[in-house]
């Protein structure tokens, strides 16, 4: 138990942090709350008939959006729900605004009469005087995103002390929104879990020896059709920056072998696969293939993406925002090889932007992951910048995974992104260090080696498809597995 800590974890399934509860708390002024997720549409379906199900006769609750442009705002109501289709006086019922465009704003809004009103209605979700969410039959999201048919027209200075503001001012003029959450709220502390526990992964050694295994266990993967590792995410999430440290870790020297940077765009504008050398000067039996940040009006777009895993795009190709890769573009590859098709994704996020990430980010990063499972190919999660979310990673990243904080964000990240938590990999990338660390080393190539892994795993999936059709395949290379590219 030498390695074990004293940590204390929060019990709340949803979206609303530790901060976000204090918050409500001060709001609502009765002293300490607990807080229990009641309803989700992301978990449970956006259907006012579950909504009842899950909400009715569960006492004081919050009702909580989350929209697209990072603006987190709902309401408190202080009787139950239910399903009796009348209008009820709330005599405590008031409006949060918690963040808006991903910036905490603290803000909460009373009625300017001495109650306001829910509505009880069977085919009525949350529906409140200040936020009518969403009525009538099941709302399907697209692409993770519900468009809700309430609205906030009542919002008015006649109705409520409005501090000022708008309804645009709370939810961006939309009612477009990546989820709603139902919490019941009681008295009393928040429940934990405090005891002694062990780190929430594996912790190895960080030293030199562990440093020379991982580079072993990668120097020893031999097949003959090199795998092709793609590298995506949002801009400034360290993509570029990934790749230097495994270059450097894998040289024993410091490398810079990609571009990086911070700018308004990506520093990376090209597809750009990497060969890497071993500290011998060999080449290691894979490419790390760099792309441009994922961005709002630039960068790769869904069809691109489409283009890239099925080897249509060439190496070294600029991708042009206003000009989109396609069919007629005359840098097409009709006929990939084996060889050109991406084997593995590793989707790269800052940790530092989990917690506030904008919802139409996460919807771009959830329609890229549903198109790449569609494809069958398998996709890591690398987590970078840890060392900023936790004084005690900043202090020893050889702790990582005894750091609750970390340990949150993985989850918090799987959950998001809808992945195992054991394919998302905490990392720190170099960016100010002259000299290579065993712990940087060490958590990069760990990293590296299970996407290698996940690759040759699926080239060799690949093959055993192919040989139990027994017929033409598209990829005819991959019957002796050669790879000429």
């Amino acid at each position: 138990m030498a390695d074990c800590k004293y940590r204390t974890t929060n019990m709340s399934e949803g979206r609303l942090t530790d901060e976000n509860m204090d918050d409500i708390e001060k709001m609502i002024g009765e002293g300490r709350k607990r807080f229990t997720l009641l309803y989700s549409i992301s978990r449970d379906a956006c259907d006012p008939d579950i909504f009842h199900q899950r909400c009715d006769n569960k006492g004081p609750t919050v009702t909580m959006l989350y929209n697209l442009k990072g603006s987190v705002f709902g309401f408190y109501s202080c009787i139950d729900w239910k399903s009796e289709g009348n209008w009820k006086a709330d005599r405590k019922h008031f409006l949060i605004q918690l963040n808006y465009l991903g910036n905490k704003r603290y803000t909460k809004c009373l009625t300017k009469g001495a109650t306001t009103e829910i509505l009880w209605e069977k085919a009525k979700g949350p529906w409140s005087e200040a936020i009518k969410c969403f009525s009538g039959k099941t709302l399907v999201p697209n692409n993770n995103v519900f468009t809700l048919n309430g609205n906030m027209d009542r919002f008015t200075s006649n109705l409520y002390d409005t501090c000022g503001l708008s309804a645009s001012d709370i939810n961006n003029g939309s009612m477009e929104v990546t989820d709603l959450e139902v919490y019941s709220v009681a008295d009393g502390e928040r429940p934990t879990n405090q005891d002694i526990e062990c780190p929430w992964r594996t912790q190895p050694q960080w030293n030199t020896e562990y440093v020379s295994q991982l580079f072993d266990e990668l120097s020893a993967i031999e097949i003959s059709t090199k795998p092709r590792l793609l590298l995506l995410g949002p801009i400034g999430a360290g993509k570029s920056s990934f790749v230097n440290t495994v270059a450097s870790a894998l040289a024993g020297r410091m490398a810079h072998f990609a571009s990086c940077g911070t700018d308004r765009h990506a520093a990376t504008s090209t597809y750009s696969p990497y060969r890497l050398r071993s500290t011998t000067g060999s080449f290691l039996d894979f490419k790390l293939c760099d792309t441009p940040g994922l961005e709002r009006s630039q960068g790769i777009d869904i069809h691109e993406l489409h283009f890239l895993l099925d080897g249509n795009v060439p190496e070294n190709y600029d991708f042009n925002p206003t000009q989109h890769l396609s069919l007629r573009s005359p840098d097409f590859v009709f006929n990939p090889k084996v060889g050109d098709l991406v084997h593995c994704v590793a989707i790269v996020v800052d940790a530092t932007t989990v917690d506030d990430m904008p919802g139409e980010t996460q919807a771009q990063l959830k329609t890229f992951k549903h198109g790449i499972f569609k494809k069958s190919i398998p996709l890591a999660i690398l987590l970078t910048k840890v060392d900023k979310v936790s004084h005690d990673v900043r202090k020893k990243l050889g702790d990582i995974f005894m750091s609750t904080d970390v340990g949150k964000l993985v989850n918090k990240t799987a959950k998001m992104l809808g992945v195992p938590r054991n394919v998302v990999f905490p990392i720190k990338n170099y960016e100010h260090e002259m000299e290579t660390l065993d712990s940087v080393n060490s958590l990069a190539l760990f990293a590296l080696k299970t996407m290698v892994e996940m690759a040759t795993d699926h080239l060799a999936n690949l093959q055993a498809v192919k040989g139990a059709e027994g017929g033409e395949d598209i990829y005819p290379e991959i019957g002796n597995m050669s790879d000429t590219a």
